[in-house]
């Protein structure tokens, strides 16, 4: 059952990187791929999205893929164009994410967790993609934990 709702969960992430590029397509020579590994504080990470938006003469779509392990992988058949991209993460949805198993739990933040707006909203990172390269990057974020609920034990 958890190896069935594992295969589910990046299933759901991998159509939504297919439907995110459809309608994108460039020519076979300027499709490039893209891989690499997202930690935090040194550590692999899993249960956030890697997001990359075409920015300046870079043409195509957004393109999302899910962080499992610490690692994503965008193959050149998704829809990526050789180019220059805005790079953001965010959190899979709390829905989603409940249905990790516990064999990848140990690297998802915990529930209430957000990706640091310097990595997602307010994010700067860009990453040029050539054609003919491996196109591998290594990305350290930061996870701001949930706050802690407060001890309201001096109310009356």
């Amino acid at each position: 059952m958890v190896k069935r709702s594992f295969k589910r969960l990046v299933w759901i992430l991998e159509i939504g990187v297919v439907v995110n590029s459809l309608g994108c397509q460039g020519e076979p020579n300027d499709m490039v791929s893209a891989k690499g590994r997202v930690t935090c504080q040194g550590k692999p990470l899993s249960g956030v999205v890697l997001t990359m938006e075409p920015i300046g003469q870079t043409k195509g779509a957004s393109i999302s893929a899910p962080v499992i392990f610490g690692q994503f992988d965008i193959g050149s058949r998704i829809g990526l164009r050789q180019g220059t991209y805005q790079v953001r993460f965010s959190m899979i949805p709390d829905e989603i994410r409940a249905s990790i198993p516990p064999n990848v739990s140990e690297f998802v933040p915990p529930r209430g967790a957000a990706v640091a707006r310097r990595y997602d909203t307010d994010s700067q990172l860009s990453w040029t993609l050539n054609s003919g390269d491996a196109n591998l990057q290594n990305f350290e974020i930061e996870i701001l934990q949930p706050p802690r609920p407060q001890n309201n034990l001096n109310k009356p």
